[in-house]
């Protein structure tokens, strides 16, 4: 694997692996898109499913995938336009030695489009990553990922650093950063999702595999095992598989990466295959403001006749450098056996003693079939953390059964949902419901489960905790909080995106079926999280609709779902305008000691809208700190639209969000739904005897 870039104005050089790349400050030519040319003239089609899943497919069975923007800005990976390098293109090679033929040429398709663009008084920037593969057992298989630059690497930053040649990279494996803690260390994202985004070296490791996530137990005491990596966080591998790798950028492990410059599906990786990289002193340097040029090299583990020096020319090495070599690999192998065995035999003492967390990978219970990475927990470590579910850790309670927090031995805070076979005929299906669910999907404003417990007839889930509890404890007044309207802003715009992500961008459509501010938990941060799956259903892709029994809160269903049992994803966009405004109101849809023109929010804030004074609907102290009363008007009036009697009247919420975002004009006018008027709903009551 080789950062290299490239220079359309310069000649390659006789090795065939060094090819520099000078680029200028001018405008870019709209009739011509270099960017758009190096997409769709490589060797691997470039694909959008208009599902985020924009990227470049390689042939089936194949290793890699490499992701484009829109798949992270879109999954909330990351915020919008928070690139340093944007993924341009991918070519696809079979053979090693056809991996240098295409850095060193110099109508390579990169080269080309930028020297066209240069031709014609454009400027272009752009990075060259070069990986190559070997498995056994299968032919070489290499891959050049071109990644446009949109702006100056930041001074001073790991990638800077390593770019630059810093001394920390020089002739070494990369080095993880020292003051790294020994013990378990899960590597979050800032936008909230399990992504691996490790910088260091080879370690063991257990985790979560999702369609686009990992979550990674990392033990870092392993690190006598780590001989053999992809650089730049590509990869890992030790005792177990990764299948999902980030080429990002930070300043160190306690801190978050500050970019992401691309990602790279690997699969069926094995210890033989590693590749790493050696770069000279100013590997890479700056031009200016004009983009980058440098030159670094690949060595290949496996291929013994290839130059110690990487000049590409195929020169049989030393026998000294084959000896070393070879002693070097013979130690590594052995290593690894001792590290195996000691790794074993850990693991076997830890089961004696009765491990905190144990890989649910038994064949027996249905749960195992569900989710094999789902960590199992034993009852009485839960049992001991909630400390015997005592009343005082009660966190609430849903309609399947309580919520306790617990604190397990290690430190660690836990949501712990106690769903009792023998109390609630439904408890079993709820479980493997919410389990099912959970385990199938990852967002940022989605509860995260972490694990669970099936012993006898006790069904717990384990959660991560949230600190703040749930939104209906603060739109109650019983938790004491206060919220200013940018936060209860940040609350409903959390909410619709979790929703989005349900309804439109995850891999399965999923309708929650019970959204309600008792659902909706806030963490340290007043981020919400969407929770309580039990009564979710996934939502076949040929179906507007489906016929089925009413389930849910009263007062947050949709008419059509209550009355009829017509269940669609318009269902939770009715709950969603409810929710709103009671965060706008901070009073429950329904209070019954209200007068009675006021008992039914919905209900009163039409009537005050068709007054135009939806202004009193607003919570007194959000009018107190001057909140402008513009912004609250209109989330009000989207909330009314997601309220329309008719399903189709009511927007979706990809709609909703770019409306609460300013991405997208309000264009209609809500009408109020018939059955909100006082006489029909006095109509409908029966008579009195």
């Amino acid at each position: 694997m080789s950062p290299t870039t490239k220079n359309p104005s310069s000649d390659h050089s006789p090795d065939g692996t060094e090819l520099t790349v000078e680029v200028a400050g001018a405008t870019e030519e709209p009739q011509y898109d270099w960017r758009r040319a190096a997409i769709e003239g490589g060797s691997l089609r470039h694909v959008d499913l208009n599902t985020g899943s924009n990227g470049w497919a390689s042939p089936p069975g194949d290793l890699f995938h490499l992701r484009g923007p829109n798949y992270f800005s879109r999954r909330q990976k990351i915020p919008s336009d928070d690139w340093l390098l944007k993924p341009a293109g991918m070519d696809w090679l079979r053979s090693a030695s056809r991996l240098d033929d295409v850095l060193g040429r110099p109508d390579n398709r990169i080269a080309s489009a930028l020297r066209r663009a240069h031709s014609l008084g454009q400027s272009g920037k752009a990075f060259l990553f070069a990986v190559n593969i070997q498995v056994p057992g299968r032919e070489c298989h290499s891959a050049v990922f071109y990644f446009v630059a949109e702006d100056p690497i930041p001074p001073g930053s790991l990638f800077y650093r390593f770019v630059h040649g810093d001394d920390a990279f020089r002739n070494a494996r990369f080095k993880i950063v020292n003051r790294i803690v020994k013990g378990p260390w899960i590597v979050r994202t800032a936008v909230g999702n399990h992504a691996a985004c490790l910088l260091g070296k080879a370690l063991t490791c257990n985790y979560h595999r999702g369609e686009n996530y990992l979550e990674i137990d990392v033990d870092v005491g392993s690190s006598s095992l780590a001989n053999a990596i992809l650089r730049l966080a590509l990869g890992f591998v030790t005792a177990v598989t990764i299948d999902m790798g980030f080429l990002v950028e930070a300043q160190s492990e306690e801190e978050l990466p500050e970019r992401l410059l691309g990602a790279v599906r690997v699969s069926q990786m094995e210890m033989s295959s590693a590749t790493y990289v050696e770069t000279r002193p100013r590997a890479a340097e700056t031009a200016g403001k004009g983009g980058f040029r440098g030159q670094a090299k690949v060595n290949h583990h496996n291929d013994l006749s290839r130059s110690g020096d990487g000049n590409g020319c195929g020169k049989a090495q030393a026998p000294m450098q084959q000896s070393s070599l070879l002693l070097f690999i013979g130690v590594a192998v052995a290593s690894l056996l001792v590290g195996f065995a000691l790794m074993v035999f850990c693991w076997r003492c830890r089961k004696r003693k009765g491990s905190l967390w144990k890989i649910a990978n038994s064949t027996k219970g249905p749960i195992c079939k569900l989710h094999h990475h789902l960590l199992h927990h034993i009852y009485r470590t839960l049992k001991k953390a909630t400390k015997d579910f005592h009343p005082k850790n009660q966190l609430g309670g849903g309609g399947f059964g309580p919520v306790y927090k617990g604190v397990l031995d290690d430190g660690r805070i836990i949501a712990v949902k106690q769903l009792s076979v023998g109390k609630s005929q439904q408890g079993e299906s709820e479980f493997l419901a919410e389990v099912r669910m959970l385990t199938s999907i990852q967002h940022k404003n989605l509860v995260c489960l972490v694990g669970c417990c099936s012993e006898g007839s006790e069904r717990l889930l384990v959660y991560e905790y949230m600190t703040n509890g749930s939104l209906n404890k603060i739109i109650s007044g019983k938790s004491g909080k206060c919220l200013d309207w940018k936060t209860r802003f940040e609350i409903i715009v959390g909410v619709a995106r979790g929703l989005q992500y349900l309804h439109e961008d995850s891999n399965l459509r999923i309708v929650h079926r019970d959204i309600k501010a008792s659902n909706i938990l806030l963490d340290e941060k007043f981020q919400p999280k969407i929770s309580d799956f039990g009564l979710a259903k996934f939502f076949p892709e040929d179906q507007t609709y489906l016929s089925t029994r009413f389930a849910g809160t009263l007062g947050y269903c949709a008419p059509e779902y209550a009355l009829r049992g017509e269940l669609s994803a318009k269902a939770d966009i009715y709950s969603f305008g409810v929710l709103v405004l009671e965060i706008i109101s901070c009073r429950t849809n329904t209070d019954l000691s209200l007068p009675i023109e006021m008992q039914y929010l919905p209900e009163y804030t039409w009537k005050l809208y068709e007054r135009s004074k939806v202004r009193e609907i607003v919570d007194p102290k959000l009018l107190d700190e001057g909140t402008v009363e513009k912004e609250v008007l209109q989330v009000c009036q989207v909330a009314l639209l997601c309220l329309q009697l008719h399903p189709d009247l009511r927007p979706p919420m990809s709609d909703i969000v770019a409306m609460l975002t300013c991405r997208a004009q309000i264009s209609c006018t809500p009408v109020k739904p018939t059955f909100l008027e006082r006489k029909a709903r006095v109509s409908i009551r029966p008579p009195s005897p």
